[in-house]
This record gives structure tokens, sequence and C-alpha cells, in this order.
């Protein structure tokens, strides 16, 4: 009986040390996993002319109202009794909506005055300060605090969700034209807003065309409004404008397959689509916007084919909505690190590996095989084009819209 009992306490004794063992291993790992964030963090210099974060200067986050636009007075009903909880669900997020687009504008700004965005430089490191700054403005605390989706910066024909991955050496060019697109997230709420850069006015007026296009379509939202007319007025500005390039004139067109999207919480995509051309199928597209809805209205203009395909290295991934079970071993471990970061917002590689992870690749390219996250390659024009984007987030309130990516 004694000698029972002396085992059993070795036994206790043993798995004492074993669990001794595991907690020294777990904080062994977090320290080296806080060591080489810190590795790869920005130096403080960098930010010296960023403005205070919002919730700094009001604690309270009783921000104000962005740029209001009044309705159209010929709007023929008022907001059903679904619309008034959208529309109070809107209205409940209202602090969220305004100290994010606060924070979006303003580091626009920032990287427009400052030294961040000019030829030269490499765009892996632009989009990481650009999405650094978004973290110091936000008080970065994932999922809930953060960025919505990677800082894109597409060049020249490449339309969208570009974003240069570990090992990418491309430098900014006196001649490109780069649309930098990234979105602020709290709480879920996201803003979308996105916006063109040239050093060379010769692209002025591929810029305008699309800048033009989503200022008359924003104008254009709001209760009871066609996305059909608002596609077609879209098609029409962007048709206008002409670009010569070496003696040559190019007609400017929009990108056919491309267009505005309706936003949710956490969810960057979902109901409706703001098209940027009129409907050439023979149906006339007469999908109307509704009180309580949230766009995100962009819209691009090319001296191409106005036709995008995928091109290139991923940078953007999702979650997908329904994924299919999730083995053990690396893959769960990065999925609940994706999970515990992003949730269904987008995210890339650079991302991961802020959050510690290095070893990932073969882990990301299981989950994508699995349809357990979803890539989003660079979509793109002719070789040999130039695309330009504008974006805006708003949301139709009851008795406004309220744009919230601008004053």
């Amino acid at each position: 009986m004694s000698s029972k009992g002396q085992k059993g306490k070795k036994v206790s004794q043993d798995l004492d040390d074993d669990m001794e063992f595991l907690l020294a291993a777990s904080a062994a790992n977090k320290a080296k996993i806080a060591e080489s964030i810190e590795k790869s963090l920005i130096p403080d210099s960098v930010f010296a002319n960023l403005p205070t974060a919002p919730i700094d200067v009001n604690p309270s986050r009783n921000f104000g109202p962005r740029h209001i636009m009044e309705y159209d007075e010929k709007i023929g009903y008022r907001p059903k009794e679904e619309q008034m909880k959208n529309i109070q669900k809107l209205e409940d997020a209202l602090p969220d909506f305004r100290e994010a687009g606060i924070i979006h504008q303003s580091v626009r700004e920032w990287a427009l005055n400052s030294e961040i965005i000019k030829p030269g430089v490499k765009l892996y490191d632009m989009c990481g300060q650009i999405e650094e700054a978004v973290r110091r403005m936000v008080k970065f605390d994932p999922p809930y605090r953060g960025l919505a989706f990677p800082c894109g910066c597409s060049i020249n024909h490449c339309a969208a969700h570009y974003s240069p991955v570990p090992g990418d050496e491309t430098i900014l060019g006196s001649s490109d034209v780069m649309k930098i697109d990234y979105g602020v997230a709290i709480n879920g709420h996201i803003i979308d807003s996105a916006f063109t850069v040239s050093f060379n006015p010769v692209f002025d007026p591929l810029i305008n065309a699309s800048k033009e296009a989503t200022n008359a379509a924003i104008k254009m939202s709001g209760p009871d409004a066609r996305l059909g007319d608002i596609g077609a007025t879209i098609e029409e500005i962007i048709s206008s404008y002409q670009l010569e390039l070496d003696g040559k004139i190019y007609n400017i067109k929009p990108v056919y397959n491309l267009g505005g999207h309706q936003m949710d919480d956490y969810i960057i995509h979902c109901g409706n689509h703001i098209p940027l051309c009129k409907d050439r199928s023979g149906s006339e597209n007469n999908e109307r916007m509704k009180y309580g809805e949230l766009y995100a209205l962009e819209t691009f203009a090319t001296s191409g084919k106005g036709i995008v395909f995928d091109d290139g290295a991923t940078s953007h991934f999702m979650v997908s909505r329904s994924p299919a079970k999730i083995k053990n071993g690396s893959q769960k471990e990065l999925y609940d690190c994706i999970q515990n970061n992003f949730k269904t917002m987008a995210f890339c590689q650079r991302f991961i590996e802020r959050s510690g992870m290095r070893k990932y690749q073969l882990a990301l390219n299981d989950l994508v095989h699995s349809k357990a996250v979803t890539p989003y390659p660079p979509l793109s024009d002719i070789k040999g084009s130039y695309v330009s984007q504008h974006e805006h987030t708003f949301a139709i309130l009851e008795h406004h819209k309220e744009v919230f990516s601008r004053e």
C-alpha cells in the first residue's frame, strides 16, 4: 500500500513537471513572437507627423457628422419597418464609422503630404507604413480595431488587389499611375476608400474621370435610386474623357466587370452591386437602393479594353463563409490565427507575419486548396494601359446620406 502511494506521488510530480515545462515553453514562444513582431515594426520616426488618434482627441467618441448630403425631394416613400431597423443599426454604429472615416482620411493626407508616397519608394515598405499608420491611429486591437483589408497599390494596367508579397522589390516610378486602396474597421464597421496618385500631369484626365464619376454617382445615390441609372451615368462621365500619350489619343472607358458594392459587419462585399456601365443585356437593371444600406461606391477608368482578369501573385485572402473542416496541425494553427485577427475580413502575408507567424506558406496553400480560404488575385487590364480608381463609403440614413470617408 505504501509502495503504491509513493508511485502515485511520483506520477503526480511528473505531471507537475510536465505542466511546468509546457507553461515555460508557451511563455518562451510568446516572448519569441513578441520579439519577432518588435523587430518587424517600423521606426517611430516615420510617424513623427502622423495626426493624433481621434479617440485621444475625443475620448467620449461623440464624433460629429462627416460629409452630409441631403436627398432629392422627389423620393416617393418613407422607410418601411425593416428599413427603419437597418437605419437604427447604422445610427448605433455612427461613432465607429465616423472615427474610422477620420482615420482613413487622416492617414491618406499624411501619406500624401509626407515622404511616404513618392517616386523611388519601395512599394512593400510604403504599404507597410500606411498600414502601421492606421494601426496607430485606430489603437490596434484585432479583430475589433484595425485594418479591414491590406493596403493595395495597384500600378498602371493593374486595377485592384495588388499588394506586394514578401520579396517583391517593386519601386514606384515617376510616371506610374497608382491606386491606393485600404480599409479601416472598428467593431466590424468598415470604411472602404481609394484614391489614385500620379506624378505625371499627362494622366490628369484619367484620374479626373474616375473622380468625377464617383462623386456624381454618390450624388445620385439614395433611397429608391436605380442601380442601372447610376451605372449609366458613371459610363457617360468616364467615356467623355480622353487620354493623350505619345501623340496618340485613347478613349477612356469604365472597367465593365468591376463596380461598387454593399457592405455589412465584418463583410466587405455583400448584397447589391453598383455597375460602372449601362446594361447591355437587354434587361434593364431595376434594382434600387434602400434606406439603411451601407455602400462603398468605387469607379475605375481605363485606357485599355475595360475588362480585367486575374494577373500575378495573390496577396489578398479571406476566410470562406462556409469553410470545410480544418485539419489539425499547422493548418489549424494558421486558421485560428486568421479568425482571431481578421474574422471574415481580408488579410495578406504581411498581416500574418505581423501576428507572429513565419512558417505559414504551406499551411496557407493548403487552406486555399481546401477552400477554407479564398484567394483574390490582382486584377488587370491589358499591358500598356492605365487605370484610375476613386472610392468612398456612405450610408443611406433616414433624412440624408452621410459620406464617412471625406469631410
